[in-house]
């Protein structure tokens, strides 16, 4: 799809919901250049992340961005709306961008500035399995001490 600014690009929505067919009826006069794909077994969409040169999360509401995690896992940059996990996860200009939601105009001006590096030494580090897991260890433990210690 070419837009106004020149750009070429092809998107692939994965997922199921309410705006599903209100994007069907938006992206039909585009063509091949958006295909919609309904909800992957999660095998499949990480095998997916492989081929992409970034995840797109415009979400309105997120719990803990757990796709944006494996997409940085697998050096994918990560454009995203600032919610929920995906907030706290993506730094926005070092592993990829975050805007506010509902904002296309933000959304499409990030776009813009792809193609963006992979997430490279310290975006990298600080989502590898044993670095979430060492976060989470010192969270769990800091709630478990004050409760240990009253007793």
């Amino acid at each position: 799809m070419h837009s106004q600014s020149g750009l070429d690009v092809r998107l692939d929505i994965v997922g199921s919901g309410p705006e599903r067919r209100r994007l069907a009826l938006l992206a039909a006069p585009l063509g091949d250049r958006i295909q919609l794909i309904p909800a992957l077994p999660h095998a499949e969409l990480m095998h997916r992340l492989e081929g992409v040169h970034a995840l797109v999360a415009p979400s309105r509401r997120e719990g803990l961005g757990m796709v944006a995690l494996e997409a940085f896992t697998r050096g994918r940059p990560v454009v995203a709306s600032r919610v929920g996990g995906l907030a706290e996860s993506v730094e926005d200009g070092v592993d990829g961008y975050l805007v506010e939601p509902e904002d296309p105009i933000a959304l499409a001006a990030a776009l813009a500035r792809l193609p963006f590096g992979p997430p490279k030494g310290v975006a990298t580090l600080r989502h590898s399995s044993i670095e979430v897991g060492r976060t989470h260890l010192e969270a769990y433990a800091s709630l478990v001490s004050p409760m240990v210690k009253s007793r």
